[in-house]
């Protein structure tokens, strides 16, 4: 008794006659091939309306026309370009089972009547389908949504520094810097304001995303420039910066290169903040939070690190010369001025020899009276 060995041509027969018949059974899947539909001038105008809203108003009709067209125009691209990859990762198990299953082995599947297994598991495939189609739907809907939070809160933390940063302007062109430093209660008004809008959760930066505007950085700068954080001196006395940043909450801020010299920022909580090449002369860093800020290349000649937190800090190349900090020798007395148990130590970075960077250790109050010359 022979056995019949089909030929190379018989096998090609037999899969193009296997993929038509899985074509007629099942369908082709769908492509999404069809241009995107054109933008309606109703939505252009509505994002155009949002967009001068947030600029305050002092936008042309035009350019919030045409960054309105633009950022719709992204939005469709990347909506159509989710759907792609949705039916590119679809295509991906029929490729390999093509590839890998159905073309080697066509011959045998003919002979064992392929098409009655594949007809009696067709429930339990269309039931996969049910699962699978609203996942991939879900999935579409939940991206679409977080880039449309992440667009409404980039336009909320703009607004509120907008309205902030108005206020603080039309106090200064009133009366200038003196108006403020003459009234304590106006000062105590814009600290309240500066921590609460530093609290604001639409100014928090997101983590690991290089693309959102950093909107504590831009006040701090604005601040900073017009002297508003920093000390002075009068009568060859050191006076109170006029707005105070003791407790600020300045984390993740983008502070590179700002100039706060002789700035209170006593208690602040500066973790994570880019530092690089800042100017922290004397500033007051008491019982601040540093804990994995870089403070690479600054310059912190004679601040105040006592009781700070200066664990996984980068302070490469940082001039840390006559600052001051406490250690377990340091007494209670210095510890109750910042109302914490004893001991109350400056943590630093595993290795890191104060001493070596000529540090003023205050283990007593005397020394604690000290100041860089």
């Amino acid at each position: 008794m022979s056995i019949f060995k089909p030929s190379k041509k018989t096998n090609n027969s037999h899969l193009k006659n296997l993929r038509i018949k899985i074509t007629a059974r099942f369908g082709q899947f769908p492509k999404f091939s069809k241009p995107p539909q054109p933008i309606s001038e109703n939505e252009i105008r509505q994002r155009a309306f949002e967009l001068w809203q947030a600029r305050g108003g002092h936008s042309s009709d035009i350019d919030n026309w045409n960054e309105a067209k633009r950022q719709l125009e992204q939005e469709q691209i990347q909506r159509t370009k989710v759907l792609r990859k949705i039916a590119s990762l679809a295509n991906q198990p029929l490729i390999f089972v093509e590839k890998s299953f159905l073309e080697p082995c066509a011959d045998w599947f003919e002979r064992a009547a392929i098409f009655q297994i594949i007809e009696k598991l067709s429930p339990i495939i269309e039931a996969i389908g049910v699962l699978l189609i609203p996942l991939a739907i879900w999935w579409f809907t939940e991206s679409n949504e977080e880039i449309k939070d992440r667009q409404e809160k980039a336009i909320r933390g703009q607004q509120a520094v907008q309205n902030y940063l108005n206020q603080l302007s039309n106090i200064l062109l009133q009366g200038g810097v003196e108006k403020l430093e003459n009234n304590k209660q106006l000062q105590n008004i814009m600290r309240a304001s500066t921590l609460a809008l530093f609290e604001n959760p639409d100014l928090q930066n997101e983590e690991n995303d290089e693309n959102t505007v950093d909107r504590k950085g831009q006040v701090i700068k604005y601040l900073s420039e017009t002297g508003l954080i920093q000390s002075s001196k009068r009568q060859n006395k050191l006076q109170s910066p006029i707005i105070s940043l003791a407790e600020a909450n300045l984390q993740g801020a983008n502070l590179k290169g700002a100039n706060l010299q002789f700035a209170n920022l006593e208690g602040a909580n500066l973790q994570g903040a880019n530092l690089l090449g800042a100017y922290l002369l004397l500033a007051n860093l008491k019982g601040a939070n540093l804990k994995g800020a870089n403070l690479k290349f600054a310059n912190l000649l004679g601040a105040d690190l006592k009781f700070a937190n200066l664990e996984e800090t980068n302070l490469k190349v940082a001039n840390l010369r006559g600052a001051k900090y406490t250690d377990e020798s340091t007494n209670l007395e210095v510890c109750l001025q910042m109302l914490l148990k004893y001991s109350c130590t400056t943590k630093f970075p595993t290795g890191f020899d104060p001493k070596a960077s000529k540090m003023v250790l205050v283990d007593n109050l005397e020394n604690d009276n000290y100041i860089w010359p």
